[in-house]
């Protein structure tokens, strides 16, 4: 096919450029969506390849060659297959504007293509929907998914069908997105495929979705592509969108349709029950999971532990004021199943670490550290617990405000020679905080910020909250300078953070401290939140300086907030008036009290 359109002309020109296409051709642009995993080296001389392509194809044009559009899209795959979405748009570019591109960055790093001219150079071919969908597998690559929509909205928009690896890209980005609309559309514009003439467009299959049951051309919506629908629909905190589209691909894609396989529906499934369980209705992922098992799919341990998630979401979301006989269904259905999983002779790989540790999650919400730990000592009879394991086991022990439980969770990582990483430090803070060990917190905050991590803006905070609470106010406003420091944080102080240490210095009545943190604010385009105005105006007044106190209230109103809306503050501004004048100081005396 690409010798037709590579006439003799320059001979070395045009044996460097078939060459290195010939390359390209051999592993097809519809490959692309053959994603390697984390730890899968890409194919070693891609990076040359398309380098050394995109040369020729200069030097090509420069001598009056036209590669045409095979040669474009075969040079577009080389920068896909290597996750170069920036070279790939390049060239789509230069097919949609028929002139060279030349790419140009500004300071703020944006990257623009200007215009030379308006007269198509007839040696640039346009683009057709391989090229789109070539560009569509290297924004997918480089994991930019809304790039993905937006070039497949393109192709569209310019008249060119979309096939089903193209829809599939994009339904992978609405997954990873959360559009649940844009999702459901597309499946239902995948349903159309199967009544277009196949005449125009060479049909594309992918090694990529083989083990997927999809070897021949995609038709239609396959059990992957509604699997990925009802992901984005959970991830948009759609559950119910996502049990109907459950139901849809039963009618859609049965059983012993090509295009389907027990691996798709299980991802179907599994996705469906996630949602649930991101929604915290444990009986209706139940519910699914029986669904499967009677319809002959056999759950995986990511189902399980979907399940088992599910009603550890729905003891967090209820009322912390809850009656623990609320929590027990949940906890009960998760231990249930647990002893199910043990039976089934169908894996005896499960329950693995990672079942175990939904469980262990579900204790932990439950407020049973003790069965916490007993699901650990199980689980390493014949497991090796991970960073996760621990992490909910710490959590099981904050929960339940039990410090001597997570010093022995400290202790059991050493032995295992798993270091703790934010998120363990911080629930251990957190403890620290409920059981008044302010001491014992800004030990373990210190060994964080020793051992080289940096803690987020609820573990700074819940350290600073710690010691305002008790009375350490001056280890807070520390704490508070430590978080401005990007060697130290991930985050610059929020206004929350100088509300903590401002109302900490209001209670023991050092109003000039905390309004100084206030103008700080002022200084760093921080928004003052309405409670620490509120400290500072009563801390004023506590201390006999009503002035001062309405110089506040004044400097609150010229920021947004309406103090004669608020019953409290108008009533202590009433107040505040009423002891100025009967200390016999006038408004306008500018003294202070």
């Amino acid at each position: 096919m690409l010798l037709a359109v590579l006439i003799v002309a320059d001979t070395s020109t045009l044996v460097a450029l078939k060459q290195q296409c010939l390359l390209q051709l051999l592993h097809p642009c519809h490959h692309l969506h053959h994603r390697p995993s984390e730890n899968q080296h890409r194919p070693l001389g891609i990076v040359p390849i398309r380098r050394t392509s995109f040369r020729v194809l200069r030097e090509s044009l420069s001598k009056g060659i036209s590669v045409g559009v095979v040669g474009y899209n075969a040079i577009i795959s080389a920068f896909a297959r290597a996750g170069d979405a920036s070279g790939a748009i390049i060239l789509l570019h230069e097919m949609e504007r028929g002139h060279v591109q030349t790419q140009e960055q500004n300071k703020n790093g944006t990257i623009s293509f200007p215009t030379s001219t308006n007269t198509r150079n007839p040696l640039i071919p346009s683009p057709d929907h391989i090229s789109y969908a070539t560009v569509m597998a290297a924004y997918e690559r480089s994991r930019q998914w809304q790039q993905v929509i937006t070039y497949g909205e393109e192709a569209k928009r310019r008249g060119f069908r979309l096939d089903g690896i193209a829809y599939s890209s994009m339904l992978k980005s609405c997954q990873q997105l959360g559009l649940a609309r844009e999702a459901i559309s597309y499946i239902q514009e995948m349903k159309q495929l199967s009544s277009y003439s196949n005449s125009a467009y060479a049909p594309r299959t992918t090694r990529g979705r083989e083990f997927r049951g999809a070897k021949e051309e995609l038709l239609g919506p396959d059990s992957v592509a509604y699997g990925l629908a009802i992901s984005a629909c959970g991830n948009a905190g759609r559950w119910k969108d996502g049990i109907k589209l459950l139901e849809d691909m039963k009618k859609q894609v049965p059983i012993n349709s090509k295009n389907t396989n027990n691996n798709g529906y299980v991802m179907a499934y599994t996705a469906a029950i996630t949602g649930c369980a991101q929604a915290g209705y444990w009986r209706e992922a139940f519910q699914l999971l029986n669904d499967m098992i009677e319809s002959s799919h056999t759950p995986n341990a990511i189902t399980y532990s979907a399940v088992i998630s599910s009603c550890a979401e729905a003891i967090a979301s209820s009322s912390s004021s809850s009656e623990v006989q609320d929590r027990l269904p949940p906890l009960e259905a998760a231990l249930g199943l647990l002893e199910k999983i043990k039976q089934q002779q169908d894996d005896l790989t499960l329950p693995n670490i990672g079942i175990y540790n939904s469980l262990i999650r579900v204790c932990a919400e439950a407020q049973s550290p003790d069965k916490a730990f007993q699901l650990f000592e199980e689980a390493t009879y014949r497991l090796k617990p991970d960073i996760f394991t621990f992490g909910c086991l710490m959590t099981a022990c904050e929960r339940a405000g039990n410090l001597d439980l997570a010093a022995k969770v400290l202790q059991l990582m050493n032995e295992y020679n798993i270091t703790p990483n934010e998120i363990i430090y911080g629930a251990a803070i957190s403890c620290c905080r409920k059981t008044g060990e302010d001491k014992k917190a800004l030990f373990l905050f210190r060994k964080m910020l020793t051992a080289g991590l940096k803690p987020n803006a609820s573990t700074f905070h819940t350290i600073m909250s710690t010691l305002v609470e008790q009375g350490e106010v001056d280890k807070a406003l520390e704490i508070l300078k430590v978080m401005g420091s990007s060697k130290y944080s991930l985050q610059p102080p929020k206004s929350k953070s100088y509300g903590i240490v401002i109302k900490g210095l209001s209670n023991l009545k050092r109003p000039d401290e905390a309004l100084v943190l206030l103008e700080e604010m002022y200084d760093l385009n921080l928004r003052p939140e309405v409670q620490s105005y509120t400290a500072i105006v009563a801390s004023y007044e506590k201390t006999g300086r009503p002035l001062k106190a309405i110089e506040v209230m004044e400097a609150m109103r010229e920021n947004g907030y309406e103090f004669y809306g608020v019953e409290v503050l108008n009533s202590v501004f009433k107040r505040l008036i009423k002891l100025a004048n009967k200390l016999g100081k006038g408004l306008s005396s500018g003294s202070d009290l």
